[in-house]
């Protein structure tokens, strides 16, 4: 009887699963296939790592391995958005939609319910490498020196290079810097400061040997970054003999004293560091720590121009910068360090829904290269929109409102009567006045499609009607026009999805230019003049406070012509 009633339990629980399977009909599920080759051979590549990416709150990842033929699929896919990218040793990333550039946003591939994608292309292109070798004045090997390719970086529309990948020489003064991702770079070679050991065949005795070390070089033998030429790697090219002979200066050591105000006495040391005026290369700056009682510091340095920075922070910031030129003989200085002072304002929300997305967060960023101790300074907005900093020291300093709700925008941030929104805010010593702040949730929100360029099929014809794009490789930039050009957080950057569309939402009121580029080196835009030679290709368009403004755009291609360095179809 029992097994009767088992069996019948099956039968009825499968019979009600098969009810229920008929009543709500399973989604069909989708396809993602495509290839991975080299962007400049166009040969397959195999054992490439794919990973496919949902793009929804609930991330889902599936990896693939291509194929002798660099095929790769996906199969049981759902409908949704996705991120689709390769890796493989000796390339550089490659994402659906060309975003090879780290930290470039990577566009999404939409995907139907039942649909099959077999058309996805992800070209990837090869790294470089640079390699030479390290000698002394004496034509010496120099060992373990450190070689570093720097990399440009626009950050406040001023050129800095930043430090990007690094070797060490061996016992033979010979380097060699693989897998280098494609693009212009400044070379730099040191020995740290170290001691050098130079040939000296006639000597007095008791004659005490000089202290020099090894000084920074970039090639091709500048003694400053702004003097050095700059390499330019294409894909998978390999830049031999690019060497160095290091030159010997005269260590210089810079001591003193830090004067510590009498609160601060029991907060702990005190970082003391030097920075280069003329260059913000990390080689080049050295640090110490003055500790109590005395507070005493000594660093060692060659002859220079530099900012002497000391650093606290405890329960409130302490900061003094001051210029010093190091010369040829030991330095001692005195530092006075005193602390930060308030700063205090108040945050105004505009429109419905601002006071529900709080609770809101001020944050402050360092504007400048100069060494900040702790995390940066931030404060909560209180209910009333008040917000106070204890303790900021003096300094260049970015503002940022968090979270910033979808559709917000900064409508006016201004310090006392200066505008500092659409300018620095530069912070001075002693007492400040208010940082008032004001959040609309009016932004304007643009949108458009990508139109592939007009051609004429004879020189007399009249050119083709212009066509949407439909294979998702396009970055949309919306840059600002007349006084706010020069304003970077007024500009925006993004993806055009698969059928062409982009969209920018809080977007603030002004006239903009909108132009679609077929490739972009991540923050490229912040170069200036960077757009000089599109303005005509650029479409211009005028938002208002809670506008929809739809247009559309002509892409601008800048790809080489004949290497894929997109996602396609093919």
């Amino acid at each position: 009887m029992f097994r009767l009633l088992f069996l019948a339990a099956i039968y009825f629980s499968s019979n009600v699963a098969s009810i229920a399977a008929k009543s709500v009909p399973a989604e069909p599920s989708g396809y993602i296939g495509g290839v991975v080759r080299n962007a400049w051979s166009k040969a397959p590549i195999r054992r490439a790592v794919v990973t496919l990416d949902t793009t929804g709150p609930r991330p889902m990842e599936a990896v693939a391995y291509s194929d002798n033929n660099g095929a790769f699929g996906f199969s049981g896919v759902p409908a949704g958005s996705y991120y689709i990218c390769a890796r493989f040793r000796g390339y550089g990333r490659a994402c659906y939609g060309g975003a090879n550039e780290p930290g470039r946003p990577i566009p999404e591939l939409s995907l139907a319910s039942g649909e099959a994608r077999r058309d996805v292309l992800l070209a990837m292109l090869p790294e470089g490498s640079v390699s030479g070798t390290v000698v002394d004045g004496d034509g010496d090997p120099v060992a373990n020196a450190q070689v570093q390719l720097l990399r440009p970086v626009y950050e406040r529309r001023t050129l800095h290079w930043r430090p990007g990948p690094t070797t060490s020489t061996n016992d033979r003064g010979e380097y060699h810097v693989s897998f280098v991702i494609p693009g212009d770079y400044r070379v730099l070679a040191t020995r740290a400061y170290q001691i050098a050991t130079r040939i000296q065949p006639d000597v007095t005795n008791g004659q005490k040997q000089p202290d020099e070390v090894y000084a920074v070089q970039f090639y091709p033998g500048a003694s400053s970054i702004d003097a050095a030429a700059s390499l330019t790697l294409s894909a998978g090219a390999d830049l031999k003999g690019i060497d160095f002979t290091l030159e010997t200066v005269p260590q210089v050591i810079v001591s003193g004293k830090v004067e510590v105000p009498e609160e601060l006495r029991e907060a702990g040391a005190i970082t003391v560091t030097l920075v280069p005026v003329s260059s913000a290369v990390r080689s080049e700056q050295t640090t110490s720590v003055a500790s109590a009682p005395e507070y005493r510091f000594s660093l060692n340095t060659v002859p220079g121009k530099y900012r002497l920075v000391a650093t606290s922070r405890g329960d409130a910031d302490y900061r003094t910068v001051q210029t010093v030129e190091v010369g040829a003989t030991p330095e001692d200085i005195t530092v006075k360090l005193t602390p930060g002072a308030p700063l205090s304002g108040k945050l105004q929300l505009e429109g419905a829904g601002a006071k529900e997305a709080g609770p809101y967060r001020i944050e402050l960023v360092s504007g400048d290269d100069i060494p900040l101790q702790g995390e940066p300074p931030s404060a909560d907005v209180a209910a009333d929109g008040a917000f106070e900093f204890d303790s900021v020291v003096p300094g260049i300093w970015d503002i940022n409102v968090s979270p910033l709700p979808e559709g917000a925008y900064i409508k006016s941030m201004r310090l006392g009567q200066q505008d500092v929104l659409t300018e620095d805010m530069e912070l001075k010593t002693g007492a400040r006045a208010p940082l008032n702040i004001v959040l609309s949730m009016n932004g304007a929100t643009v949108t458009g499609n990508v139109l592939e360029p007009s051609s004429a099929e004879t020189p007399n014809a009249s050119p083709s009607p212009k066509t949407p794009r439909h294979d998702g490789r396009v970055m949309v930039l919306l840059a600002p026009e007349g006084k706010w050009e020069n304003v970077l957080s007024f500009y925006q950057l993004v993806a055009s999805d698969s059928h062409g569309h982009y969209q920018f939402k809080s977007v603030t009121p002004g006239k903009y230019r909108v132009f679609a580029f077929d490739e972009m080196q991540g923050q490229e835009y912040w170069k200036p003049g960077f757009l000089t030679p599109f303005q005509g290709a650029g479409t211009a368009l005028e938002a208002g406070e809670g506008a929809r403004v739809q247009t559309d755009t002509t892409l601008i291609r800048r790809a080489p012509e004949g290497v894929a360095l997109e996602g396609a179809s093919q």
